[in-house]
C-alpha cells in the first residue's frame, strides 16, 4: 500500500549479494544501485510536492487546472516588484461614490427611518441617501439624532420618493454627485393667501446643509388675503428680512417691480411681499409670484 500522498515513502536500502560487483555495462543485469536511485528519485519527487498537492481535488492536474482558470487572461501587473510597462490600458475599478452604511433599517413614517448603532459620526444633515424599498429611492438628510441604541434620520419631503416598508441596502455618499442621485425633487408647496390657491410645485436641490429652490407657476391663483406665504421642506437657521427677490403678479396684472422674500428660523413658511419692506398684496383677483435660485441654511 502506498504512503504518499499522506506521508513520504521510506525506502529501504538495498543491497548486492556478496561477490556481487556492479558494473555499469552489464544492462541487463539489476544491481541494488539501480533501486537505491530510483528509491532516492521518488523520494525527491514526493518531497518537492510536499503531502497531499491534490488539495480538495481529485489529481494535481485538476487542481492546477483550476487555478489556471482563475488567472486572467494576457500579461498582469505584479503588486511588489518593480515593472516597465510598455504599450500598456491599465483599468481600475469603477466607484459609484456610494458608501455602504447598513443592511437594514425600520420604516417609522413616509420620511422617517430609525437604523440600529450610532451613525451621527458618519452622517449629518443634507447627506445623499440611497436605499433599497420596493425599488431604490434617494433622500437628502434632514437630520439624525441618537438614542437608546439606535439612530433616527429625518429625510427632507419631497413628491419623488417616501417610505412604505422597511427599507434595506442603505448606502450614504459625501460627494456631489453619486452615480443615479436625482439632480432636483419636487416638493408640493402649501400657499396661503389665496381662495383659490396655485397649483405649482418647487424644485429643489441641497449642497450640504445650503437649501436651494425655484419656482414658477402659471396656473392662475386667486387672492383673498393682503398676505401670501407658502412652505418649503426645511425651516430656514436664522430670520433673513431680505432673503431673495421675486417677480410676481398683483391684482391680476403681472408687476414691473420687484418684490421680496422673508424667512424666519425654525419654520417652513416663507413669506411673500411686493416690495422689499412688506408690501401687501390686493386681496383679490390674480395672484402669482415666479423665483429662481432661492437659498437658504437649514
Amino acid at each position: 500500500m502506498s504512503s504518499f500522498p499522506n506521508a513520504i515513502k521510506t525506502f529501504r536500502t538495498v543491497a548486492d549479494r556478496i561477490g556481487v560487483v556492479y558494473d555499469a555495462l552489464k544492462t541487463k543485469v539489476f544491481y541494488a544501485k539501480d533501486f537505491n536511485d530510483l528509491a532516492d528519485e521518488v523520494v525527491a519527487i514526493e518531497t518537492i510536492l510536499g503531502l497531499n498537492p491534490e488539495g480538495i481535488f481529485t489529481t494535481v492536474v485538476d487542481r492546477l487546472d483550476f487555478y489556471d482558470y482563475l488567472l486572467p487572461v494576457g500579461d498582469t501587473v505584479g503588486t511588489t516588484d518593480e515593472q516597465t510597462l510598455t504599450n500598456k490600458t491599465l483599468t481600475a475599478p469603477v466607484w459609484d461614490c456610494w458608501s455602504n452604511l447598513i443592511d437594514e433599517g425600520t420604516r417609522v413614517s413616509a420620511f422617517v427611518m430609525t437604523v440600529t448603532g450610532d451613525f451621527t459620526g458618519s452622517i449629518q444633515k443634507g447627506e445623499k441617501i440611497k436605499l433599497t424599498d420596493t425599488t431604490t429611492k434617494y433622500f437628502n438628510v434632514e437630520s439624525i439624532s441618537y438614542g437608546g441604541g439606535v439612530s433616527t434620520i429625518t429625510f427632507i419631503t419631497n413628491d419623488d420618493y417616501s417610505l412604505v416598508a422597511n427599507p434595506e441596502d442603505i448606502f450614504y455618499s459625501k460627494v456631489e454627485s453619486p452615480q443615479g442621485f436625482p439632480a432636483q425633487f419636487t416638493f408640493s408647496t402649501v400657499h396661503g393667501g389665496y381662495s383659490t390657491a396655485p397649483t405649482g410645485k418647487l424644485k429643489f436641490k441641497v449642497f450640504g446643509n445650503r437649501f436651494v429652490c425655484d419656482y414658477a407657476d402659471y396656473s392662475g391663483g386667486i387672492s383673498n388675503s393682503t398676505a401670501t406665504n407658502f412652505t418649503v421642506p426645511v425651516a430656514a437657521l436664522t430670520n433673513i428680512s431680505n432673503l431673495h427677490p421675486i417677480y410676481y403678479k398683483n391684482n391680476g396684472t403681472n408687476s414691473a417691480t420687484i418684490g421680496n422674500l422673508q424667512c424666519y428660523a425654525s419654520s417652513k413658511t416663507i413669506s411673500a411681499w411686493t416690495t422689499f419692506y412688506h408690501g401687501t398684496w390686493v386681496a383679490a383677483n390674480g395672484k402669482d409670484i415666479y423665483f429662481s435660485n432661492l437659498s437658504f441654511n437649514f
